[in-house]
């Protein structure tokens, strides 16, 4: 038969079979847990696809009979427009340089956006070049203060060597001199001459640092503030450029209409001027001998008195 197990071994491997199921569990848990996220996260995504593609058949359908309205209307319109505009290069012109003093403020924006990314770029570059001299400066400056640190490291571990040589731990006290001979090389004690140069080299080396970050900085701000600009500029004459376009066309424009044809059979020749009304004729002084003329001015009747016997 075989032998039972030992109540203690067999309540270990319990112990471990439970801990090894709880870590499965726990890691399980952990992926159900996931799975039932990304399951919402998809469920929410295929029903906000679904709805947009509903949304999209029917909004599809009536922009693209509004293109075809749209694009016979533009053929019919271009066909009768150019039989009666005077000077259509003319129009042309005026809209090819409208699009391509767009295009020009288009490029203007990309070349400042560049510059102004460069030259923050440069900002960026200098100021950790003058991080860089004030640290080197710092440590210099600081160094009287770091050779104390190290000489009263040393001392403490020269205190700790003799103290394992007196009480014959010897292994221990030459660990720590050999600790001590690596501190050692820590120290940097320059001639004062040499110190001072060095500081002033390196206080140097910091000014213009950072004259030159602060050259950077105002360069960097210059571009971006162009940048700016330049997007603001062709904001503006995206909104205005039809406009202006516009403004700039002559009113009418159209082709000077053919003067009217003469009726069949006309003729073109200018009528005659009427001849001038003739002068009334000078009174006809009376004959020798003739009868006086009457008051009237006309003579009297044949078989009528005349004179003073008439008019008794």
């Amino acid at each position: 038969m075989p032998a039972k197990p030992n109540p203690s071994d067999q309540l270990t491997q319990w112990n471990q079979d439970l801990a090894k199921n709880q870590t499965q569990s726990a890691a399980l848990t952990k992926d159900i847990d996931r799975l039932k996220n990304q399951i919402a996260d998809l469920t929410k995504t295929v029903s906000d696809t679904n709805q947009k593609g509903q949304v999209w058949d029917k909004s599809q359908q009536g922009a693209t009979q509004q293109q075809t309205d749209f694009t016979s209307y533009v053929q019919t319109k271009t066909k009768m427009l150019e039989a009666t505009v005077a000077d259509k290069a003319a129009v042309v012109k005026i809209k090819t340089d409208a699009k391509q003093a767009l295009t020009d403020l288009g490029l203007a924006l990309k070349n400042a956006q560049a510059t102004a990314t460069a030259k923050a770029q440069a900002w960026n570059d200098a100021k950790t070049v003058t991080a860089g001299k004030q640290d080197a400066y710092n440590i210099y400056a600081g160094l009287g203060a770091a050779n104390d640190a190290v000489l009263k490291d040393l001392a403490s571990l020269r205190t700790s060597a003799d103290q394992k040589s007196a009480s014959n731990d010897v292994a221990k006290a030459y660990f720590q001199v050999l600790v001590m001979t690596d501190v050692l090389a820590q120290l940097n004690i320059p001639t004062t001459a040499a110190y001072t140069t060095e500081l002033n080299n390196r206080a140097s080396d910091l000014a213009t640092a950072g004259e030159t970050e602060k050259l950077a900085k105002i360069a960097s701000d210059q571009a971006a503030a162009d940048a700016a600009q330049a997007q603001k500029d062709l904001d503006s004459a995206l909104s205005a450029w039809r406009q202006k376009a516009l403004d700039s066309i002559p009113s009418g424009g159209g082709v000077a209409a053919a003067p009217a044809a003469a009726p069949a059979g006309a003729t073109s020749a200018p009528a005659a001027p009427a001849a001038p009304v003739a002068a009334a004729a000078a009174p006809v002084a009376p004959v020798a001998g003739a009868p006086p003329a009457h008051a009237s001015g006309a003579y009297p009747p044949p078989g009528q008195p005349s004179g003073p016997a008439a008019q008794s």
